[in-house]
């Protein structure tokens, strides 16, 4: 827990959605961890419907605050490429089954 003072700042990052799940990890485990290491706060605003970004305030001292921005940027970076092939495989499969209906017909 982080305790106030003169030199804790606040800092919000967005993230896609569809990260999340690698940020937080299993039951927080990712996300508890950078707190710890970075001896931060870090809270998850609930997304509204429709939502493609998630924000995430992290409250601290300056230096966790980068630290916690820097692991927070190579996770979602070094986890993109999964969001896109599940987007491709999602469209690929939309475009079988049209053309399994258009040879219904």
């Amino acid at each position: 827990f982080v305790k106030g003072g003169p030199e804790i700042l606040s800092s919000q990052v967005k993230i896609p959605r569809g990260m999340l799940e690698y940020v937080v990890g299993m039951a927080g485990k990712v996300i508890e961890s950078i707190a710890e290491d970075t001896k931060t706060r870090l809270m998850i605003k609930k997304p509204e419907m429709g939502c493609k970004d998630v924000f995430i305030t992290i409250t601290g001292r300056e230096e966790g605050l980068k630290q916690a921005q820097y692991i927070m940027a190579n996770i979602v970076k070094s986890n993109m490429h999964k969001m896109n092939l599940v987007s491709a495989v999602a469209s690929s499969s939309s475009k079988k089954d049209d053309k399994a209906e258009s040879s219904k017909s």
